[in-house]
């Protein structure tokens, strides 16, 4: 029998194919109702959204890295979780077990930071800190 959590939180290896196994791993564990939480899931320049970190600007060493391409795979293809992103620190993501009926219907894109950037807020559910 596997520990159960309510809640965890994600902000390891910021490159999208170990997002993607955090969060399979996490869903694993975590309890009916429980809450994964994901940070730097709203990078607000590609050059902070790279797989690398760049000290030049606009980033100036700030590294969201290819979260962003996690959570574009969740909206295209998780019908079995929603995710609201709160626009506040890079972009806290609340991904929950909860039917998404607001699928996303495309292809996946060749262009994956123009198709995230041109649906930035419905990707990510973006609400303020007030929660509008």
């Amino acid at each position: 029998q596997s520990t159960k959590f309510d809640i965890i939180f994600i902000d390891g290896l910021h490159i999208d194919s170990q997002v993607d196994e955090d969060i399979e791993n996490s869903l694993k564990h975590l309890n009916e109702g429980g809450t994964i939480v994901l940070h730097d899931c709203n990078p607000p320049t590609e050059s902070h959204a790279l797989e690398y970190v760049v000290h030049e600007p606009p980033a100036l060493g700030n590294w969201n890295g290819t979260v962003y391409k996690s959570l574009i795979k969740l909206k295209l293809y998780r019908y079995d979780l929603t995710l609201t992103t709160v626009d506040e620190d890079w972009g806290v993501g609340i991904l929950t077990h909860k039917v998404n009926n607001d699928i996303l219907v495309s292809e996946y894109p060749e262009n994956e930071w123009e198709f995230f950037n041109k649906h930035r807020a419905y990707i990510l559910n973006l609400i303020s800190e007030s929660g509008s």
